[in-house]
């Protein structure tokens, strides 16, 4: 279930990190995924859309008035748009899943399929098959938002400061 930490607007975030993926910012600015948004009582859409080119006839699209919806390329201080969202819509970037996770935020991870090293795949699919997070492709980002919330998702751990050290000891032979 998600939650809004705004009394008065259910912010989604969404962001490519410092690259550009077209997909996801064309696919989140689709009639399909504004609707889904609206419908899931959002009312604010926030994209960081980095070199990724707006598609050019998203603001022509009929949102009904229902969602005020913001754009930006990079901006310093992302990770506060991710404290104030309610959702976060995130390309497949490891740092942008761990300042998500770790702030306890609902997260769908849209994989881009046309890299050619496919790491951060695995990374989402693994923390999908653990219930931290869902994934989707753009194709499928509408369907995946209008199921968020029958997807009860696990807390992400916290991290483990000594667990380094530790590993680190063993190796050398150091008894704790």
């Amino acid at each position: 279930m998600i939650k809004s930490s705004h009394s008065s607007k259910k912010t989604c975030f969404v962001t490519v990190g410092s690259t550009s993926f077209d997909g996801l910012v064309h696919s989140i600015l689709s009639p399909s995924s504004l609707a889904a948004l609206a419908a899931k009582g959002f009312t604010r859409l926030v994209v960081q859309h980095g070199n990724s080119k707006l598609p050019p006839s998203w603001l022509v699209e009929d949102t009904s008035g229902r969602l005020e919806v913001e754009t930006f390329t990079f901006k310093d201080g992302v990770e506060e748009c991710v404290r104030e969202a309610d959702l976060v819509v995130s390309h497949a970037g490891a740092g942008s899943i761990l300042t998500t996770l770790r702030l306890d935020k609902p997260l769908i991870v849209v994989v881009n399929l046309s890299l050619m090293d496919n790491h951060q795949s695995e990374l989402a699919d693994t923390l999908k098959d653990k219930n931290y997070l869902l994934v989707a492709t753009p194709e499928t980002l509408a369907e995946t938002i209008s199921r968020i919330d029958h997807v009860g998702l696990e807390p992400f751990p916290p991290p483990e400061h000594g667990a380094f050290l530790n590993i680190l000891n063993q190796e050398m032979g150091y008894s704790n």
